[in-house]
């Protein structure tokens, strides 16, 4: 039912001549909305200007927190129309107490930055907390900010990891995986044991999904666990205990499954990146 009301919603002869039992403003706002936003392409030429007419007379009528929150990225983005923090974050606000998620943590970015307002980090710290609840780039974001103490905010390591690790098992996010995989690979204030399995692994996972940097820093692990195979074989105590030299199977890591990183034995490696 839902797809065939998708389908009729999306139909040419819909937007143009919409029958009596949708005209109601609130329902005929949303579909127009929709239809100019980019999210559905193809439904109708896009025309921000209109876009921005239709959410505005949707809030009007419904005080709409989604239609808030698009006014925000459209005026955050400078998409179709004057590039204006002051006006996104207006209207990142206006959703943000009206309970959205996504405007929740562009509101709390912002106002950590000090972009488009006065810079506000406690404020920033509870918005971004509120938006982690629902939204992967806002446990990411919170993740990276309890790891560095930023602005003044207590550092948390081990609520950090967790957060991340959120993120990436339930969200997919590549960030996560990517900085996972570096707390992983050097150990962060004796909450993360170096591990350089897991290290490899969640930067695999960071590569599979396009990390620009990911690459580098597998590339990078390789070398100091080379280098380690290299010092031990000099000492006559044999293979290296990180068991990433040269015949170090990474084909194993390809489709590794994020459940399984916890199962995974400690594989210890150099404290120092080379």
């Amino acid at each position: 039912v839902s797809l065939l009301l998708l389908l009729l919603l999306l139909s040419p002869t819909f937007i143009e001549h919409p029958p009596s039992f949708v005209t109601s403003p609130s329902l005929l706002q949303y579909h127009h909305c929709c239809c100019a936003h980019p999210t559905i392409p193809k439904a109708v030429v896009k025309d921000t200007s209109q876009a921005v007419e239709w959410f505005l007379r949707s809030i009007e009528h419904g005080d709409n927190a989604l239609a808030m929150c698009n006014l925000g990225l459209i005026y955050m983005t400078g998409d179709g129309v004057p590039k204006d923090d002051v006006t996104a974050m207006k209207w990142f606000q206006k959703a943000s107490f009206r309970g959205n998620s996504k405007a929740q943590f562009h509101f709390a970015k912002m106002k950590m930055e000090g972009t488009g307002c006065a810079a506000d980090p406690e404020t920033a710290h509870e918005f971004m907390r509120k938006s982690a609840k629902e939204q992967g780039e806002a446990k990411y974001m919170l993740g990276t900010w309890l790891l560095e103490g930023k602005s003044g905010l207590k550092k948390d390591a081990k609520e950090a990891v967790r957060l991340l690790e959120s993120a990436a098992k339930m969200h997919s996010n590549e960030n996560a995986f990517f900085m996972l995989g570096k707390m992983f690979a050097y150990g962060v204030d004796g909450v993360v044991k170096e591990d350089c399995i897991r290290a490899y692994g969640y930067l695999y996972e960071a590569y599979n999904r396009g990390h620009p940097d990911a690459k580098r820093e597998i590339d990078r692990l390789s070398s100091r666990g080379k280098k380690r195979d290299k010092e031990a074989g000099e000492k006559g105590s044999g293979k290296g205990e990180s068991l990433i030299g040269d015949d170090f199977d990474y084909s194993k890591f390809d489709d590794i499954d994020s459940d399984d990183f916890n199962l995974m034995k400690y594989s210890r490696c150099e404290n120092n990146p080379t």
